[in-house]
C-alpha cells in the first residue's frame, strides 16, 4: 500500500453519510472492541472526543481510527495537561500490512501519526507533556502499544481499572516532545 493512498479526514457529522458503508465494514476483530469505533464516532458528534478517520482512499475503506481528548495526569500532588488517545482500532485487513514505502506496520505508522499530531496540539495550544491510553489487558495489544514507546505508570505493572470499565486494563503513558515551558 502506498502512503498517498491514505487520507486523513476529522470525522463530523458533516462527513458521516460519506463514510458511512465504510464504518460498518470496519473491524478491528477484538471481541470486546467489535464496537470501538461506532462508540468514538457516538462521541465525536457529541464533542467528547475528536476522532480521526483513516481512510484507504483506492479501496474507499477505513484503514483505522484515532480519537483522543485533552486530560490530565496527576503526579504526586501535580496535576499535568495530558492528550488522551480514548480509542485506537486499525481494521483487522490493515493489522499486519506494512505500507510500500515505510518499514513501519500500518498501525505503528498511524500511531505515530497521531502521537505526532498530539504533539503538533500541544506545542501550539495546551502545553501538555504526555499522551496517556488504557490498553486493554490482551498480551498482543500491550506489546504492539510497550513496542512504539509507551510504557506502564506502575513500576509494578499492576493492571488499574478506568472508571465505569469492567474489565481490567493497562494504563500506558508516553511522554512527548514539549517545547520547555516550565513544566
Amino acid at each position: 500500500m502506498k502512503t498517498s493512498q491514505i487520507e486523513c479526514t476529522i470525522y463530523t457529522s458533516a462527513n458521516h453519510e460519506r463514510y458511512n458503508a465504510a464504518i460498518q465494514q470496519f473491524d478491528c476483530s477484538l471481541d470486546s472492541n467489535t464496537n470501538a469505533i461506532n462508540e468514538a464516532l457516538r462521541r465525536a458528534l457529541q464533542y467528547n472526543v475528536t476522532t480521526i478517520l483513516f481512510i484507504d482512499s483506492q479501496n474507499n475503506c477505513i484503514i483505522g481510527f484515532c480519537s483522543f481528548c485533552c486530560s490530565s495526569l496527576k503526579i504526586g500532588d501535580d496535576v499535568r495537561p495530558a492528550m488522551l488517545i480514548e480509542s485506537f482500532g486499525i481494521d483487522k485487513r490493515y493489522q499486519n500490512t506494512s505500507l510500500e514505502d515505510d518499514p513501519l506496520p500500518c498501525s505503528a505508522f498511524i500511531l505515530e501519526y497521531c502521537v505526532a499530531y498530539l504533539t503538533e496540539i500541544s506545542h501550539n495550544y495546551i502545553y501538555a507533556k504526555y499522551v496517556i491510553l488504557y490498553s486493554l489487558q490482551n498480551q498482543n495489544t500491550l506489546r504492539f502499544y510497550l513496542k512504539n514507546g509507551f510504557g506502564h505508570f506502575d513500576a509494578n505493572n499492576r493492571s488499574l481499572r478506568r472508571r465505569g470499565e469492567s474489565n481490567d486494563i493497562y494504563s500506558l503513558f508516553r511522554v512527548i516532545d514539549t517545547l520547555d515551558v516550565g513544566m
